[in-house]
């Protein structure tokens, strides 16, 4: 079961608040939270988490970068990861669809 999160509310919630909201999700028994992208997260020209140096900052420290990219490009890399780990799901033995 997926858990959906949307609304009025959810669009105000700030990124780490969103996370915090999806993890709750598999507390909850599902497999996986989703919350909606509002504008203003992503990427975007008003992009709120890549602009708050200290978010930046502690994802750096954990080794982690932004990169800002176009959807074709996000679409490929969602692709080529995707590609790159089927060989270790299928080995792991779960169903691939």
């Amino acid at each position: 079961m997926s858990m959906e999160f949307t609304g009025p509310v959810i669009k105000k919630i700030s990124v780490e608040g969103r996370l915090t909201m999806a993890n709750m999700a598999i507390e909850a028994g599902g497999k996986n939270g989703i919350v909606v992208v509002s504008q203003g997260v992503g990427g975007g020209e008003n992009d709120g988490a890549g602009r708050d140096p200290n978010f930046v900052k502690r994802l750096n420290d954990l080794g982690f970068a932004i990169r800002k990219m176009s959807t074709a490009d996000f679409q490929k890399f969602v692709q080529e990861q995707v590609t790159g780990w089927a060989p270790a799901v299928k080995a792991s033995g779960a169903k691939l669809n």
